[in-house]
């Protein structure tokens, strides 16, 4: 068994969107990024494209500290000018 659990199937997309955003090495934060919108916008049940409002961005936050909590990502504190997130390997428990 590994310490990360499994994404519920509702947001399995997103979240697997947003890990390859971070694995991709980007510097930009995943809230940002307009394809990752996208797919929140479906799930918010409103096509594939973002209203403009702050709904799409704040499902995006919620999944990452939802995936922050269950060790999927983490956010990277190094002493780095630009700290940023990026994905847990997965560890035996």
């Amino acid at each position: 068994m590994t310490k990360h659990t499994m994404p519920t199937a509702r947001y399995k997309t997103l979240d697997d969107a947003i890990c390859a955003h971070l694995e991709s090495g980007s510097s930009r934060h995943p809230i940002y990024v307009e394809s990752l919108a996208r797919i929140a916008a479906a799930e918010l049940g409103r096509g594939d494209l973002p209203w403009g409002d702050d709904k799409e961005w704040r499902l995006i936050d919620r999944r990452m500290q939802a995936m922050r909590k269950a060790g999927r990502i983490r956010h990277a504190r190094t002493e780095c000018v630009n700290p940023r997130w990026e994905v847990c390997n997965a560890v035996e428990e």
